[in-house]
């Protein structure tokens, strides 16, 4: 994988990165997280994945994007903001 960056959202660290197809892609770390990593394929148990994290969304249309969320998800308009992102509680 080319151009990973290691970034700093909301207080958390992650490595974002490109598939080759185009997909982004952003492992975020959790020193918390006690469940056991999926190792195997020559990925040690101390770089394993854990889990799934969350899902981001490019909105164009923020504000219809708060709606949906707030009928779909009950997000209760808990909005945090980072820089140019936005996150749902």
């Amino acid at each position: 994988v080319k151009d990973v960056q290691d970034i700093e959202v909301f207080g958390q660290r992650r490595l974002a990165f490109r598939h080759p197809s185009g997909l982004e892609y952003v492992f975020v770390t959790n020193d918390n997280d006690a469940r056991e990593g999926y190792s195997g394929n020559g990925v040690p148990q101390e770089h394993a994945i854990h889990g799934i994290h969350g899902v981001g969304i490019h909105a164009h249309t923020p504000d219809r994007m708060v709606d949906f969320a707030e009928d779909v998800f009950y997000s209760q308009g808990d909005i945090i903001e980072d820089g140019d992102r936005a996150a749902f509680r």
